[in-house]
């Protein structure tokens, strides 16, 4: 992959962490609703089929991070779909589920960081 195009996806792929981090913040801020949590799932099923159209274009040493970015979300969404499924929310319901698989921050800084 040419560096103008790395450069590009590099942007994309920190674009919807910022975007996707904002909405957590808006999500813990806002009584953590279900109208909520469907912004942060838009936001973070975005970023998952991003990383996952892009992961081979990666750099080798991002990959790993990339794939644990992928698992964090595939887990997530796998708890967000059951608890919709149980309790079939409405915009202003609280929408809390316990999950495991932490978010893998350090993953997320260094893909943040390269340097292109």
């Amino acid at each position: 992959m040419s560096s103008e195009k790395l450069s590009s996806l590099h942007r994309e792929i920190n674009s919807l962490l910022g975007l996707s981090a904002a909405a957590y913040r808006d999500y813990l801020e806002g009584g953590k609703t279900f109208r909520h949590a469907l912004i942060l799932r838009q936001h973070n099923d975005n970023l998952q089929q991003l990383l996952s159209t892009h992961l081979p274009e990666l750099p080798v040493h991002l990959q790993a991070d990339a794939n644990a970015l992928i698992d964090h979300y595939r887990a997530w969404t796998i708890k967000w779909e059951e608890l919709k499924q149980s309790r079939n929310p409405l915009p202003g319901d609280e929408f809390v589920f316990e999950n495991d698989h932490r978010f893998p921050r350090e993953a997320a800084n260094r893909i943040i960081q390269l340097v292109i």
